[in-house]
């Protein structure tokens, strides 16, 4: 078994020099001087190298490979301090350190120890040619955030090298808001009936399934995570109110709370009730499933949504059917408080509202307890002015 390092000593030099052995190359890494003139010392010199900073001399990839899995270092001390990280973010940390972090050759052969601010700006560099754009290095970043901070908790490194590495900015592309006529041509059920060419030409039982879900973004205020997780029992027609209590939290249907952290209500008012109004005789029925087994993907019906968008010379996105909801109310009077109720927001989030009077309030907070009717009138008010009522509307079920 080769020594994991070789000390040696020039002919004109005063002290011992060490090499000490890249463990995944089987390479020697640049020399460095021991500062020791004594052969016996020298060695000892090594081995505490060795003993002290174990975590620091091993490579990185060796390091980083276990994190975000069943023995994540990190995952398992928060998870016994009770901050764990929720599955939804472990699965995005994961994808990145698979996706990005360990496929990085350069980054996986350095020692733990040696690696400094300059090597994560190189190896953002790296990421930044490969995806093309700075929208989706933030995520990466963070999940090697992530890893450095633990190293540097154990003490293994001194700091966290990509703790000041400045975070990645850029200018979001501004949505076309629509206004209420554009979104009714966009929602018309005969957008989404079968159709014999283009991507989803044999889709002949799912269309009404896109067309309820649309209606439900575009109508309640609800998410996308929250309208694929809606289930049946969720919904009370004759008060006409929508219980949000559960959301996919990532691609994987992974069910979990509201993004908000808390069960909330949303109206169901007279333009949303008729796609509503043929439920399953089973209450744990997804509302927009194909089964009990089978919830609704978010990508097909983000791409057929995207099809009718072309179809109409609209270009927008489903998330921002929520937002233009949001403004039209705001445009109405509505009390901005009936909306973060319904829509499920609150100023936790907020740096700049992060004061002590303003989480005392979000925390004590009853917005269970408000008359949501007035939210009801508002919407139905604002899309009549299109004339528009759908009646007919069957959801198709596999």
């Amino acid at each position: 078994m080769r020594k994991p390092y070789y000390l040696y000593k020039r002919s004109r030099s005063r002290y011992y020099l060490c090499q000490f052995r890249n463990i995944r190359t089987g390479e020697l890494e640049p020399e460095v001087s021991t500062g020791q003139t004594n052969k016996t010392l020298a060695e000892a010199w090594c081995q505490d190298q060795l003993k002290e900073i174990a975590g620091s001399t091993s490579l990185f990839g060796d390091y980083a490979a276990t994190f975000f899995g069943p023995n994540c270092p990190r995952c398992s001390r928060l998870k016994d301090e009770g901050t764990p990280y929720s599955p939804s973010t472990m699965i995005e940390y994961k994808y990145q350190l698979d996706r990005l972090i360990m496929t990085d050759k350069i980054l996986c052969a350095m020692p733990l120890g040696k690696i400094k601010r300059g090597d994560i700006i190189q190896l953002r560099s790296r990421w930044l040619a490969y995806i093309g754009h700075i929208v989706s290095l933030q995520k990466p970043l963070d999940a090697l955030r992530a890893i450095f901070a633990e190293a540097a908790y154990m003490e293994y490194i001194e700091y966290n090298p990509v703790s000041k590495v400045k975070n990645v900015t850029y200018t979001k592309r501004t949505k076309n808001i629509l206004n209420a006529q554009q979104i009714m041509q966009l929602i018309d059920p005969k957008n989404f009936l079968p159709k014999t060419t283009g991507k989803y030409k044999n889709a002949d039982t799912t269309g009404f399934r896109f067309c309820v879900a649309t209606a439900l973004y575009a109508f309640s205020g609800m998410r996308a995570s929250e309208i694929r997780a809606l289930q049946w029992k969720d919904i009370d027609i004759s008060a006409r109110r929508i219980h949000i209590v559960r959301a996919f939290k990532s691609k994987r249907h992974i069910l979990g709370p509201p993004k908000s952290g808390y069960a909330r209500q949303t109206v169901i008012p007279e333009i949303l009730a008729p796609y509503l109004s043929t439920p399953s005789n089973n209450p744990d029925m997804w509302v927009t499933g194909f089964s009990t087994e089978r919830p609704m993907g978010y990508k097909k019906w983000h791409d057929v949504f995207q099809e009718v968008c072309i179809e109409k010379g609209t270009p927008t996105t489903l998330h921002a059917l929520r937002h233009a909801l949001n403004t039209m109310l705001l445009e109405q009077g509505v009390n901005p408080e009936l909306i973060k109720a319904a829509f499920g927001w609150t100023s936790k989030g907020n740096k700049a509202e992060k004061s002590f009077g303003t989480n005392i309030q979000e925390n004590y907070t009853h917005r269970e307890t408000y008359d949501l009717t007035p939210l009801a009138h508002a919407i139905d008010e604002i899309f009549s002015k299109q004339g528009a009522r759908i009646s007919g509307i069957t959801v198709c079920r596999a």
